[in-house]
């Protein structure tokens, strides 16, 4: 709603000094009267009307104070130069307090006895221009003001409601959607008084809005923004503005997107900038904008700013939890940061909300992820020899799936195998701790405790070696595992010897060693991961970061390049499954099988791919076949090597290393079971 404009009281030129409203609340009577008995005394000297109507006027009475202004007007012209400069001031403040009273009709008639008196006064010719304004008036409205502006022009003084006239033309020209014509007036205010332009800033906004959803509706966005942007910079702390011109912008990303130049691309990416600059703007002005929070979320996904659109979804959810929308983007979003549980969590109270294809889809598609992705921690502890955790992720497994094929019986033997590791660093620590050698002691009870941290028989034993002991004995651990290029157990053991010594220098110095390994493998990974990703071979991209995620928890470069890759993995697959979609119903068979053939390549595990193999072929697809023929050679390699049949194991894992040479997880085993064979050689 465009501002009114209301003139401030005015300051009248014959004033009585020292009456205030606290001298009228002192002494409320005797002003009054003297003016009164002033009148009574010479009622043919207009200066006496005029002082009582002031009395009454800074009291407010108006009714009395407009018949002293009338009689004033009316009393006898013995000093004719003082008569005229009474009367105008007579009319001035009789047409302030019409304004005030909203009896326009008596205000324009007010200051057109003023411009009788003085023609050109600039008072009246603005105030005859507010008073037919107010009255609606604008044909006349428009005269006059522009007649003020006119007079004024070059007279500094004169023209200091110029803002005001130009704020009352812009309004006139709004209201008959004149909005060229209104624009310019408020971009006049703007340019010509800076200092008085908030208001006109606040209207220009108005108007470029409303011109600019003219435009966006007839879906020209591109002059739709440049208009939304002139109504930002109008009135930065315009929510509206800022929102519509990030909205704007958002969508003419979204249509040179699909452009198959460079320069469209890089284009879409300019203006998704600007889109998410200016939601981002808007959130600041209301933290609880919830449309902000979702469509910034929509724009940091299309520029792979993932953990920023992770960050808008959470917002947009707290915001509002029942918009299911928001719960399926963060879902998203937690499922390409390989944050499982809490993504199945939000894509099921998405589920709860509305009942959604896309949304069934989506939890089976995290709840499979989350299960294949704990199957696989738990092998890579266990190849690793960290027994309690590979449990740890196997039980978790079965919580979530109580019917899991696999985990029991990998629990099953991954106890027994703890139970015997556990017996061999008990019996190795009690013979050292009898011999004497405590730091050998020292170093086989800590390994036993990580496998029984709960072992109350372990806890005693550790008491009869000094804290220097154990904290050396989880530093050789550290170091062995460090050699052996186990970076992540090595942190763990380092770690676990500096909470026991914080003063261990050596720890410490083998810490910054492992640090800075990681960091040497990270930026390595990362590097190849950017070069497979511009060759295109997205799957071994991910695999590769997939290797070194534990090692990079909290590396914001690798959960970055994650999502990104895992981003353009999914859309790769939507895209090629809609191609095989629409090549089935055009009867183009080969052409199918080709598209499905491709998302397999992509993923094997897609159950909507490989249905319609099995439908175009009558029976299952390679990929799938082959899938899961590795999955059984690397189970069948991890029951050997719990078991410490390591050759069994080696072999299991090269198969299934032929079958997958890029799979990351089945070559770290094969290392791992070579490296032991190796020193127990």
């Amino acid at each position: 709603m465009l501002t009114r404009f209301f003139v401030a009281a005015l300051s009248v030129l014959v004033t009585l000094p020292g009456i205030t409203r606290a001298a009228q609340a002192a002494a409320e009577d005797r002003p009054l009267q003297m003016r009164i008995d002033a009148v009574k005394s010479d009622p043919e000297e207009l200066r006496n009307h005029f002082n009582l109507g002031l009395e009454y006027y800074n009291r407010e009475m108006y009714d009395l104070a407009v018949q002293s202004f009338e009689k004033a007007l009316k009393a006898g012209k013995k000093n004719k130069e003082a008569h005229e400069a009474v009367d105008l001031d007579c009319c001035q403040i009789l047409g302030q307090i019409a304004l005030m009273r909203k009896k326009y009709g008596d205000a324009g008639k007010a200051f057109e006895r003023g411009l009788e008196v003085k023609p050109g006064d600039p008072m009246c010719l603005f105030g005859r221009g507010q008073a037919y304004f107010e009255d609606k008036d604008f044909s006349n409205a428009k005269k006059a003001l522009q007649e003020y502006l006119t007079a004024t022009q070059g007279n500094a003084k004169a023209s200091e409601r110029a803002p005001d006239a130009l704020n009352l033309l812009g309004a006139m020209s709004m209201e008959k959607k004149k909005y060229d014509e209104a624009a310019g007036y408020f971009r006049q205010v703007v340019s010509q008084y800076p200092k008085q332009s908030k208001e006109a800033g606040a209207n220009l906004a108005i108007v470029l809005l409303t011109q600019g959803d003219v435009n966006s509706r007839d879906r020209k966005y591109a002059e739709a923004a440049k208009l939304y942007d002139e109504a930002v910079s109008a009135s930065p702390q315009n929510a509206e503005a800022l929102k519509a011109s990030a909205l704007a912008h958002y969508r003419i990303g979204q249509t040179l997107k699909t452009g198959k130049d460079d320069q469209s691309k890089k284009s879409a990416a300019d203006n998704y900038r600007i889109s998410e600059k200016n939601f981002m703007r808007a959130v600041k002005i209301d933290a609880n904008d919830f449309q902000s929070w979702y469509m910034a979320g929509l724009t940091q996904f299309e520029l792979e700013r993932y953990d920023d659109m992770f960050n808008s979804y959470k917002r947009a959810v707290e915001i509002n939890p029942a918009d299911s929308d928001a719960r399926f983007n963060l879902a998203m979003a937690l499922h390409r940061k390989q944050m499982y549980e809490e993504a199945f969590k939000q894509a099921e109270e998405a589920k709860k909300i509305k009942r959604d294809p896309e949304i069934d889809k989506l939890v089976n598609v995290i709840f499979d992820s989350w299960q294949t992705d704990l199957m696989a921690k738990g092998s890579d502890a266990m190849s690793a020899d960290q027994v309690s955790e590979a449990i740890g992720y196997w039980k978790k497994v079965l919580e979530i799936n109580p019917r899991h094929p696999d985990a029991q019986q990998l629990i099953t033997q991954a106890e027994i195998t703890r139970n015997q590791l556990l017996q061999d660093h008990l019996t190795r620590g009690d013979a050292a701790f009898k011999d004497g050698d405590t730091l050998t002691a020292s170093s086989e009870w800590n390994a036993a405790a990580q496998l029984d941290p709960e072992n109350e028989s372990i806890k005693t034993k550790l008491k009869k070696v000094s804290s220097a002991k154990r904290s050396e004995g989880a530093r050789k651990q550290a170091e062995t595992a460090f050699a052996q290029k186990d970076y992540a157990t090595a942190m763990t053991r380092v770690n676990e010897a500096l909470t026991v010594n914080p003063s261990d220098e050596a720890a410490k110095t083998l810490k910054v060693k492992i640090v800075s390994a990681q960091s040497s493998i990270i930026k390595t990974v990362t590097a190849k991961a950017r070069k497979l990703i511009a060759e295109g071979k997205l799957l071994q991209a991910r695999r590769e970061l997939e290797a070194v995620r534990e090692a990079a928890a909290g590396n914001k470069e690798v959960g970055t390049l994650l999502m990104s890759v895992s981003t353009r993995i999914d859309n790769a697959v939507t895209e090629k499954k809609a191609q095989g979609a629409e090549a089935m119903r055009n009867g183009n068979k080969e052409a199918a099988k080709k598209a499905f053939e491709a998302v397999l390549a992509l993923n094997p595990n897609d159950r909507d791919a490989n249905e319609s193999i099995k439908q175009l072929t009558g029976k299952e697809s390679k990929a799938k076949v082959s899938a899961e023929k590795i999955k059984m050679l690397n189970k069948k390699g991890i029951f050997a090597y719990m078991q410490n049949n390591l050759p069994e194991a080696e072999k299991a894992w090269e198969e299934a290393n032929q079958l997958d040479p890029d799979n990351a997880e089945i070559k770290r085993s094969l290392d791992r079971v070579r490296l032991k064979m190796k020193k127990s050689a």
